[in-house]
């Protein structure tokens, strides 16, 4: 068996810091991992992992939600960038995963695809969402 964990990743507020590691959160430097992209306090990106029954990782990976017509994250600036945090991961029929996302502009579904269970899918393209549609209401009765 195997164990995924989602959740969101970032930095909650700099006001507790102090020194360097304030002086670092202001800047938008508070994650020290090689590659890691500068981002504001409060701006998160969701973190799901998979490990085996031991614990040990078998995958991991970061996304965030980002406009169709905003540029990839690597080259994107702050003013692009929005949080996401990822809440719930569900099992699907086929073997995959469905994450619950918490998106600083409402919620989200990323669907994950492992059927063999070592490797998620790739990351997804951005589409727009179509535009919700009213519930038809009934058409008022004429009064006697």
């Amino acid at each position: 068996g195997s164990i995924v964990l989602a959740c969101g990743t970032g930095i909650e507020e700099c006001d507790t810091k102090t020194g360097t590691d304030k002086t670092d959160c202001v800047s938008g430097l508070g994650d020290k991992r090689t590659g890691a992209i500068a981002r504001a306090a409060g701006n998160w990106q969701s973190l799901v992992i998979r490990t085996d029954s031991s614990g040990d990782l078998i995958w991991q990976r970061v996304d965030s939600f980002r406009d169709s017509e905003s540029p990839p994250l690597a080259s994107s600036t702050a003013a692009h960038r929005t949080s996401s945090a990822a809440e719930w991961a569900l099992q699907t029929s086929d073997g995959g995963l469905a994450v619950i996302m918490d998106e600083v502009n409402g919620i989200g579904l990323m669907k994950l695809a492992a059927p063999d269970g070592s490797s998620p899918s790739p990351s997804p393209s951005p589409s727009p969402s179509p535009s919700p549609s009213p519930s038809p209401s009934p058409s008022p009765s004429p009064s006697p």
